[in-house]
């Protein structure tokens, strides 16, 4: 009987530790299996306008975004390369640059209500700040800033054909105002009186029409007091220079 008593404790004593140690090791795994995850990192959108998402960072062209969101609306952050954020909205995701973020590690872009104004100079219009030129400027454009961003400025340029660039980032140090730079773009006023001919001499015998909007113009050539100008789809005329305007009121 002594025997078989020792047998049956110390049996019983295995069993006990065996099945603490099988408990311990089971809750070890499962609490390293739960491990939680780190939170997202969130950012809303600067006010103001839409802004273009693409599908990658740093595009290298002017190609058909992958969409647009609304701006002053939170956004997930989830990654980030270099000024470019990935951001993910509850329908979408895609790429855009970082100061279009509020965050603190972001240079804000401004909204700016400007004057227009004159190319100094021949220059290159660009995607982004530092990205892919997309169309080259004459001295003499009339020009929109509407954004700045640092040392750069974002343009709406005069279109008159479709398709075209419609706006463009440069440097802030291109740009003069009307006063410094003779623009080669301007705006002929609603109701006024153009001369629908090619050749100056020829207004005298021809009876004028009224124009019936704001139109933006490319001056061709000024005489006596008269400008020559062209628009969309290869209009011309000639109308009083006194009809033209360098800053028309939205």
């Amino acid at each position: 009987m002594g025997d078989l008593l020792r047998f049956l404790i110390i049996s019983t004593l295995l069993i006990f530790l065996a099945g603490c140690e099988g408990t311990q090791a089971g809750t070890h795994n499962n609490s390293y299996i739960k491990e939680p995850s780190a939170r997202p990192i969130v950012a809303n959108l600067r006010p103001h306008g839409t802004y273009t998402l693409y599908k990658e960072p740093k595009p290298e062209g002017l190609y058909e975004p992958q969409s647009r969101v609304s701006s002053n609306i939170e956004v997930e952050v989830l990654k980030t390369d270099g000024e470019w954020a990935l951001i993910k909205t509850a329908e979408i995701e895609g790429w855009l640059p970082m100061w279009y973020l509020q965050t603190k590690d972001a240079t804000p872009v401004k909204e700016i209500d400007s004057d227009y104004m004159v190319l100094k100079q021949s220059a290159t219009g660009y995607l982004y700040p530092g990205g892919p030129n997309i169309i080259e400027l004459s001295k003499g454009k009339l020009l929109k800033p509407f954004k700045e961003w640092g040392e750069w400025v974002q343009v709406k340029i005069m279109v008159y054909d479709i398709p075209s660039v419609s706006d463009a980032w440069l440097y802030k140090k291109d740009l003069a105002t009307v006063l410094e730079v003779q623009p080669t773009e301007g705006f002929i006023a609603k109701g006024c009186q153009i001369y629908e001919v090619l050749d100056f001499k020829d207004i005298r015998q021809t009876k004028p029409s009224n124009c019936e909007f704001q139109m933006p113009v490319e001056i061709l050539e000024k005489r006596n007091g008269y400008v020559h100008v062209s628009g969309s789809a290869g209009w011309s005329g000639w109308t009083e220079y006194r009809n033209l305007t360098f800053n028309p009121k939205d």
